[in-house]
C-alpha cells in the first residue's frame, strides 16, 4: 500500500530536476560504463597473457576458446565507437595483433615438438599459419581508424580451410556484448 505512494513521490522528484542535475546522472553513468569496459579490456587482457604464458600443446579446447574470446573482445574494444571510450588508449594497452603473432610463434614451437615425436607436422603448423594470416588481416584493418568493428569482419578473414573460425565468432552471444551496451 506504501508502494504507489512512493513511485508518484519518485517521479515527482524526477520531473522536478533541473537539466544540470540530469545530465550529471548521465555522466556518472558514462563514467560506470567506462570502468566497467576498462575492467574488460584488464581483465581479457590477463587472460590472453596467461594463455600465451601457458604450454599452448597441453591446452585444452574450454582455454583455447577464452583465449578466442577474449582476442574477440580486445578488438571490439579497440575499435569500440563511443565518445567516452578512447580506442587510441585500448591500442597503446594492448596489441592485438602482437597477441595474435606471439600465438602463431608458441603454436609453431607446439608443432616443433610434435614433429620431434612423431617425424611429420600437426594441426599446429595449420594454425600457425592461420594465425599469420590473421594477424595481417587484423592488422590491415586496424590501420583504418574509422571502420567498425563487426561480427562479419571475422568471416572475412583469409583463413586456411582445414580450420573452422567459427569458434572464434561470438559476436552474436549476448554475453560478450554486455559489456558495449551497459
Amino acid at each position: 500500500m506504501h508502494i504507489e505512494p512512493l513511485k508518484n513521490s519518485l517521479e515527482e522528484v524526477r520531473h522536478s530536476l533541473s537539466e544540470r542535475l540530469k545530465r550529471h546522472g548521465t555522466a556518472i553513468l558514462d563514467h560506470k560504463r567506462t570502468e566497467h569496459l576498462m575492467a574488460c579490456l584488464q581483465t581479457c587482457h590477463a587472460c590472453t597473457e596467461v594463455y600465451l604464458s601457458s604450454d599452448l600443446i597441453n591446452s585444452t579446447t574450454p582455454s583455447g576458446l577464452l583465449f578466442s574470446y577474449c582476442l574477440n573482445t580486445l578488438h571490439k574494444l579497440s575499435t569500440l565507437q563511443d565518445p567516452m571510450w578512447d580506442t587510441a588508449l585500448v591500442r597503446q594497452t594492448v596489441d592485438v595483433v602482437s597477441l595474435l603473432e606471439r600465438c602463431a610463434d608458441a603454436v609453431e614451437k607446439s608443432n616443433t615438438q610434435v614433429r620431434e615425436k612423431t617425424g611429420e607436422d600437426s594441426a599446429f603448423l595449420v594454425a600457425a599459419k592461420t594465425l599469420r594470416e590473421l594477424a595481417h588481416d587484423w592488422r590491415t584493418n586496424s590501420s583504418q581508424e574509422n571502420q567498425v568493428a563487426s561480427g562479419s569482419e571475422l568471416e572475412s578473414w583469409g583463413a586456411v580451410e582445414p580450420i573452422d573460425l567459427s569458434l572464434m565468432e561470438f559476436s552474436s552471444d549476448f554475453w560478450l556484448n554486455v559489456p558495449f551496451h551497459l
